[in-house]
């Protein structure tokens, strides 16, 4: 999932440069939560990659799925303060719908990916 976590990442870059380049500071703060996960996993995969997959003891594929669980968490989180800040109720209700599907998806992916191992 290195170059989907990369994608994320760069497609929540270029939304960020844009509503800042058209000044819309809140919009960009607002889209900030989608890059967690993959930041969360990315993050893991490295630390397990200089560990040579060693973790105390627990299977890589377990522990990235726990990454992604709180990076899942640290984003759904983050999209309800994030929330507070818009002040007609049906966007705030339309902007917690839609990133949390969003943000849900993506994070079964993840953790599919990474359990689906245990799995098989």
């Amino acid at each position: 999932m290195l170059q989907e976590s990369i994608a994320v990442l760069l497609v929540g870059v270029l939304l960020v440069v844009v509503f800042v380049r058209s000044k819309h500071y809140g919009y960009a703060l607002a889209v900030l939560p989608v890059g967690f996960i993959p930041v969360a996993h990315l993050l893991i995969r490295s630390i397990l990659y200089l560990a040579k997959n060693s973790f105390f003891g627990v299977r890589p594929a377990v522990v990235t799925a726990f990454a992604d669980v709180v990076g899942l968490a640290v984003s759904v989180v983050f999209v309800m303060l994030f929330s507070t800040r818009i002040q007609a109720a049906r966007n705030r209700k339309l902007y917690i719908v839609v990133m949390l599907a969003y943000l849900v998806l993506l994070g079964w992916a993840y953790i599919y990916n990474a359990l689906h191992v245990l799995l098989v």
